[in-house]
């Protein structure tokens, strides 16, 4: 195992928002003392949504360079762009001090729950000498977002879109990491909650990639989605990051007849 190493993805992996994104925007624009009374949380979460789609089809390119580093103003920027898109569609006060509220309130940490399997994830790693890494689509916080949660120092390395100009699931940043840390193939273990994004791009290339999805965040939508036959075949299905290190079962395989 010596010769192993794990990167993880964060969103949905690592920390789990504690409410959707529309929900804690209006928590927030509350909290700021605005008047949000007859706007309900489904027409919220369905705002930010339509602000992402807006900001991911106009920022995302085709060699998939990092759309926050690609936005003239850099990730507060795509971000004060994306919470402006939101208030418009509210019919909300569109002021820049509440923006900048919004913004840095998501680097707090308050939002943000830890997954409970990647303590003992940590616990294993360490138990064998095997080092950590991030791999994740994320803007220029997530570094102070993990020391705010207390887990930067878990991590040896960080493979961050916002700092490496592409995001996955480009083969430039997973090239990235297999030069920092001078592995390549299935030396290098990988868990993430996105086909798209995470298990097809690391299988790629060729290295062993799991499907996480979380057994503490119940997400609904996700059951079509993780039904066998709508994932590739060898796609293997871990609900506790631990799983990385320990026995796993093929979840595909296993609901084969």
């Amino acid at each position: 195992m010596e010769n192993q190493y794990i990167y993880l993805d964060i969103g949905d992996t690592v920390l789990h928002l504690r409410q959707s994104p529309g929900e804690i925007y209006l928590d927030l624009i509350n909290s700021f003392g605005m008047d949000i009374s007859g706007i309900e949380s489904i027409k919220a979460n369905e705002a930010f949504y339509k602000a992402w789609k807006y900001l991911d089809n106009k920022f995302q390119k085709p060699d998939y360079r990092d759309r926050y580093s690609f936005h003239p103003k850099g990730s507060i920027g795509f971000w004060n762009d994306l919470i402006a898109f939101f208030l418009n569609s509210l019919h909300l006060p569109n002021h820049d001090s509440l923006r900048k509220y919004i913004f840095e309130s998501f680097e707090t940490g308050e939002h943000w729950e830890i997954e409970p399997s990647f303590f003992e994830l940590v616990h294993l790693a360490q138990e064998n000498e095997i080092k950590m890494g991030v791999l994740s689509n994320w803007d220029n916080r997530l570094r102070n977002l993990l020391k705010k949660k207390e887990i930067y120092d878990y991590f040896d390395d960080f493979i961050i879109s916002g700092e490496i100009g592409f995001e996955k699931p480009s083969s430039e940043i997973f090239m990235a990491a297999e030069k920092r840390i001078g592995r390549s193939g299935d030396s290098i273990l990988y868990a993430g909650d996105k086909l798209s994004l995470d298990w097809i791009p690391a299988s790629e290339r060729g290295w062993k990639a799991f499907l996480f999805l979380s057994e503490w965040k119940n997400q609904p939508a996700q059951n079509n989605f993780t039904k066998a036959e709508n994932l590739p075949k060898g796609c293997d299905i871990i609900n506790k990051l631990d799983t990385i290190l320990g026995k796993h079962m093929n979840s595909i395989d296993a609901k084969a007849p």
